[in-house]
């Protein structure tokens, strides 16, 4: 019969053909939502993986921060021992480290902000902390101006995802600390996998240990090239 729009509709009972046509079609609409139900699921459990990954790490930052001496004696900094604080920004860690080192030891205090470096400086000095020595880094420059294998530990905590070329960093890394030497890694941002990934692809380290997000590498052998 003819509707209002003149177009012609047929009425009558359903034919099997058309009753299999349904089937087929709410079963395909039905699959697709249930994948794309799927593909939302998945997404939420990353995003939420990230977002309690972020929190894990902020709460450890706090935690290293309140907990710095301990942290750095686990690490293993020790009186008369060498450090560079890579990164060093005020330089929470480095007057830590300074006091623990003692006026036989070293802390070399390395960031590329010169007004950071010049507070830490004066508070250096205000606590008689000579054993501290700022070092002023060029912004995108790789290397660092130590003498090879010339440092017992080296920190580089949340610093590492701000650096462009992080396997350049590592290798400098390792060419100034020495065998037997610790490289001890916050990596904030950038995630264990990929700092375990990044120092396995730099070689002359081993992991000594984990402690949550905080990674220790003890350098093996001569220092790379």
């Amino acid at each position: 019969m003819l509707t209002e729009t003149g177009l012609s509709v047929a009425r009558g009972p359903m034919t099997r053909e058309q009753g299999r046509g349904i089937l087929v079609m709410w079963s395909s609409l039905r699959l697709s939502v249930v994948r794309h139900l799927g593909y939302l699921a998945r997404f939420l459990r990353v995003r939420l993986r990230m977002a309690s990954g972020q929190a894990d790490e902020q709460r450890f930052r706090g935690w290293l921060e309140t907990h710095a001496e301990e942290a750095l004696r686990s690490v293993g900094v020790t009186a008369g021992a060498t450090l560079l604080d890579f990164g060093c920004g005020a330089g929470q860690f480095s007057l830590v480290a300074a006091r623990l080192v003692g006026p036989e030891g070293r802390v070399y205090a390395l960031d590329v902000k010169e007004n950071l470096l010049r507070a830490l400086s004066q508070r250096a000095d205000f606590e008689g902390l000579g054993q501290l020595e700022t070092v002023l880094a060029e912004e995108g420059a790789g290397g660092v101006a130590l003498p090879e294998a010339s440092v017992d530990v080296v920190l580089l905590y949340d610093v590492l995802q701000l650096i462009e070329d992080q396997l350049a960093l590592l290798r400098e890394l390792r060419r100034v600390v020495k065998p037997g030497g610790v490289l001890s890694v916050f990596p904030m941002h950038v995630g264990g996998e990929r700092l375990v990934e990044l120092v396995e692809a730099v070689g002359g380290f081993d992991l000594r240990e984990q402690e949550g997000p905080l990674f220790n590498f003890v350098a093996t052998g001569p220092s790379s090239p």
